[in-house]
């Protein structure tokens, strides 16, 4: 179920197409489709840039918009890259645990945690910038990777998923991944 809130109101939001959601680790965590204008669908007339678009109880934000006659092309970037707006000024250097670190970072966001990682490192001088910047930066340090997870949660671990050892090779075990020509530029020019 797709739900749309712009401002104070709320809507459901039907008669879509094409939905996807890609999350990688460390990376994007994105939601597309295309919804179509139809009387029976109260939530397209609130869909907008910067509207928030809830699936399955997990938050995006609309950041591309391509509107039609009587469609909308939305992709949504999920709320935890709203992080990047928040600093965390002060200095929190030191040995310090995975946890002091982390609760450091998020402290004030509304964000919660969980953590696997349970050893301690030395870090000098870490604050003074955005949360995502010093979260990555905790990452690299510790060695770990982490997942956003339902109701602004992100859970760390050393590894996310399973390492299956496969190899994916184009022509080989994958017949297309995706692919767009466009030659409509496409000029000769022989002298």
């Amino acid at each position: 179920m797709l739900i749309v809130t712009n401002g104070s109101n709320t809507e459901l939001l039907n008669h879509i197409q094409g939905l996807e959601v890609n999350q990688e680790v460390n990376g994007a965590y994105t939601a597309s489709f295309t919804s179509f204008n139809y009387e029976n669908n109260p939530g397209y007339a609130l869909l907008e840039e910067e509207t928030v678009i809830t699936i399955d109880g997990i938050d995006f934000k609309v950041k591309q918009l391509q509107e039609f006659r009587n469609s909308k092309t939305v992709t949504a970037v999920n709320e935890f890259f709203d992080l990047a707006d928040y600093r965390q000024d002060l200095i929190y250097g030191g040995t310090r645990t995975f946890t002091e670190f982390i609760t450091f970072v998020l402290g004030g966001t509304g964000w919660t945690f969980t953590s696997d990682i349970t050893e301690s490192r030395f870090i000098a001088n870490f604050g003074e910038d955005n949360v995502l910047v010093l979260l990555n930066a905790l990452c690299a340090t510790y060695e770990c990777e982490y997942e956003v997870q339902f109701g602004k949660n992100i859970h760390f671990a050393k590894q996310i998923g399973p390492d299956r050892d496969a190899q994916y090779r184009y022509g080989y075990n994958i017949d297309v991944l995706s692919k767009k020509v466009d030659t409509s530029n496409v000029k000769t020019y022989i002298e």
